[in-house]
């Protein structure tokens, strides 16, 4: 990976390097450190993977309750910063 990243900082300065995070070996970071210090510039990308995923709390929420809970959030931040939204509640039976 350092060869290609060298051979394509080469076209210009203008250009970046894409490098993932990590490679298929699931090695990480060496090449990025290297390129970094050689002065290549550097787009580094992160892949989610399904194991990955998995580890996230918003898996199998509920999507009507973490859309609410977006909305929710959106009007308290708007609130918080001197905003005033009008609301008309529905009562709830």
């Amino acid at each position: 990976m350092l060869e290609r990243g060298h051979k394509i900082a080469y076209w210009g300065s203008y250009v970046y390097v894409k490098v993932p995070v990590t490679n298929t070996r699931g090695e990480a970071g060496q090449s990025i450190s290297q390129l970094a210090r050689d002065g290549v510039k550097l787009n580094v990308t992160a892949v989610m993977t399904n194991d990955l995923i998995k580890l996230l709390v918003l898996v199998g929420k509920d999507l009507s309750d973490y859309s609410r809970e977006t909305v929710a959030m959106f009007y308290m931040d708007a609130a918080a910063a001197g905003f005033n939204i009008a609301v008309a509640l529905e009562q709830r039976s």
